[in-house]
């Protein structure tokens, strides 16, 4: 979140991670998207080329949701509940909280309607096809040189709280502001579900449509 507080220094862990000195693996895919949204071309093309097609991130919604939607429809396929969890912590935990366990970035899910599969695929598989209000994206840029990117948490007339991708809010100063201005697009990585079989998506929607936590006494 830091080093993505500035085009330089995002521009500069770029370099580190296209040379090879610092793993992909290491850098969240809403980290990526959060990078994005400066739309800075040259940091568009030291993103296109570590996250390209040949990895399976590139954004393919509607090719995503068809395919996951032929998956899930197979009754043969039974989903596992507990591992559906385990798939939740790996992926959805970071931004998301359902049933008290996760983080705060993105919308709660559990009051979400989970039972709605088409609207629970739609906003996994093409993130940008509806933004919850309250979530949109801002980038604001200050009089010190900063570019930061997140949904406005809270504001009042001295003051905007901003939560980016780390989840950490920032107070910035109004102030010292430059610029602030939507950016019309989700936090929220398309290519989620990659990398997943058949039955880990069948355990990881299983649970996704839960009513209740588990008892994991």
């Amino acid at each position: 979140t830091l080093l993505m507080s500035r085009e330089a220094w995002t521009r500069t862990l770029l370099d580190k991670v296209v040379s090879g000195q610092i793993s992909s693996s290491l850098i969240p895919l809403e980290s990526v998207e959060g990078m994005k949204l400066f739309g800075d071309e040259e940091i568009s093309n030291l993103i296109d080329q570590v996250w390209s097609d040949a990895d399976g991130q590139l954004d393919r919604p509607d090719e995503d949701t068809q395919r996951v939607r032929q998956i899930l429809a197979n009754d043969s396929i039974s989903g596992d509940i507990f591992q559906g969890r385990q798939i939740y912590l790996a992926r959805c935990a970071a931004c998301h909280s359902l049933h008290n366990e996760g983080g705060a970035i993105g919308p709660e899910l559990t009051g979400y309607q989970r039972d709605d599969m088409e609207s629970l695929l739609l906003a996994i598989t093409n993130p940008n096809a509806e933004i919850r209000e309250g979530y949109e994206n801002y980038i604001v840029r200050t009089t010190d040189g900063q570019a930061l990117a997140g949904f406005i948490a809270d504001k009042d007339e001295h003051v905007i709280v901003l939560r980016p991708v780390g989840g950490q809010p920032i107070v910035i100063d109004k102030g010292e502001i430059l610029s602030m201005e939507a950016a019309g697009v989700s936090l929220m990585p398309a290519g989620l579900l990659n990398g997943l079989a058949q039955q880990e998506l069948a355990d990881l929607f299983t649970y996704l449509q839960s009513p209740q936590p588990l008892n994991l006494k």
